[in-house]
């Protein structure tokens, strides 16, 4: 009997051994990538023509088509993946037939070191890039265990439906120093998955509880009034609520900001899911933010993004919108940057503060809860009127009025 029990301590002494040993292999101080990829405008601009030119909706089944990224690309695209781990950093390196694709993961303090490094060498293959090389801290993953571990990776980031229909449609990937080359075949079943993965059956039936909602309560307004953004938002957020004492009170409120999002910019989600056709229709109303019908568009699509992916690439869509305006639109304005970025602000408080956020916006919460003050906030710029005045994106002018947006916004009682 004492044999036994010194066995098993023995047993039990090494495994912790083991375990504090793959803990110190595993986990690390530093992280491998020293800072997140921010999106520009041009590389908004980019991917939607990228987007466009690779439309699900217009491709044919069989019909073979190649898409070029560029290293920026990737690593964009690496990045929004990496942000389903909402602080996680990510960097594509490319070369001659590889490329080198690194993630780090910040981790509980309680853990012997604050980052989970990944760094993985990928190689040209027919289909998707085969794993030629496999990295975890310190600790090097070899063969079959590192495929197993990259589909682990790809499970926990919830992108694993992607990586299925990738391997299915994907026939060649050609890495060069300057870009990855894509050659796909569009399948018959395609557009059917995309579908899928833009709405699971549980995201879609929780839009039409938000979607009937908006319904009924727009049905009880004037027609000809304007109504303030925060009593549109009340009653979803007060569903939200509702619905949260059985779930999960961050993709209530997504779902409830999608909702309105999707109303204030007249989309109809019909547009890309069948059984949204049949949905009743939410008669038009003048929504307004500040007394401005074009500020809730900003605020809330500003919003959706932020809790959907990060604060960067929202504040790059409102940024590339506010550039291209100022090319030929409605002029560069500091007033639609501060809905921007008080949207942002929102989007990220409705995941990091989820409960308490929806009890103040259902008890209907002032517009000087969620809205900045925008006076003397300089708009309708042209390109030219911009550059003069302020020195462009990124010149200390500027900067400077950013800052003083930044330092409005976190001065709304909401969005602190």
């Amino acid at each position: 009997m004492r044999r036994l029990v010194r066995l098993v301590a023995r047993l039990g002494m090494g495994a912790v051994i083991c375990a504090l040993l793959l803990a110190w292999l595993v986990f690390q101080h530093q992280p491998l990538v020293s800072r997140a990829a921010n999106p520009s405008p041009d590389d908004i601009r980019r991917a939607r023509s990228l987007l466009v030119q690779n439309d699900p909706r217009r491709a044919r089944a069989g019909t073979a088509r190649t898409i070029t990224l560029s290293q920026q690309d990737a690593t964009l695209l690496s990045q929004y993946a990496a942000s389903r781990w909402r602080t996680a950093r990510s960097l594509v390196t490319l070369s001659e037939r590889s490329a080198s694709v690194q993630v780090s993961i910040p981790m509980p303090s309680s853990l012997p070191g604050s980052w989970l490094n990944v760094d993985a060498q990928l190689v040209d293959a027919d289909g998707v890039p085969a794993i030629h090389r496999l990295w975890i801290g310190r600790l090097p993953v070899p063969g079959l265990a590192a495929t197993l571990t990259i589909d682990w990776l790809f499970a926990r980031l919830d992108v694993d439906a992607p990586i299925a229909m990738a391997r299915d449609m994907i026939r060649r990937t050609t890495f060069t120093p300057d870009s990855v080359r894509v050659s796909y075949e569009w399948r018959a079943d395609a557009t059917g998955r995309v579908r899928d993965m833009l709405l699971a059956p549980e995201d879609l039936a929780r839009l039409e509880a938000y979607h009937g909602r908006l319904v009924s309560f727009i049905a009880t307004t004037p027609a000809g009034a304007a109504l303030p953004l925060p009593q549109l938002m009340a009653p979803l957020f007060k569903l939200a609520m509702e619905r949260s004492a059985s779930g999960d009170a961050r993709e209530e409120n997504r779902a409830a900001m999608a909702t309105l999002s999707l109303y204030v910019t007249g989309r109809s989600l019909g547009r890309w899911i069948k059984r949204a056709q049949a949905w009743p229709t939410a008669p038009p109303r003048r929504i307004t933010l500040a007394g401005r019908e074009d500020l809730p568009r900003h605020f809330l699509v500003s919003a959706v993004v932020a809790a959907e992916a990060d604060r960067s690439l929202a504040d790059a869509v409102g940024l590339t919108k506010e550039v291209d305006d100022s090319r030929g639109g409605s002029g560069f304005s500091f007033v639609d940057m501060a809905a921007d970025r008080a949207g942002t602000r929102f989007g990220e408080r409705a995941v990091s503060a989820a409960s308490a956020l929806q009890v103040a916006v259902a008890a209907g919460a002032p517009e000087s809860a969620i809205m900045p003050d925008i006076a003397r906030l300089p708009e309708s710029m042209t390109e030219g009127e911009f550059i003069a005045r302020f020195g462009g994106v990124g010149a200390a002018r500027y900067q400077a009025m950013i800052d003083t947006i930044e330092r409005r916004v976190s001065e709304v009682p909401l969005l602190r």
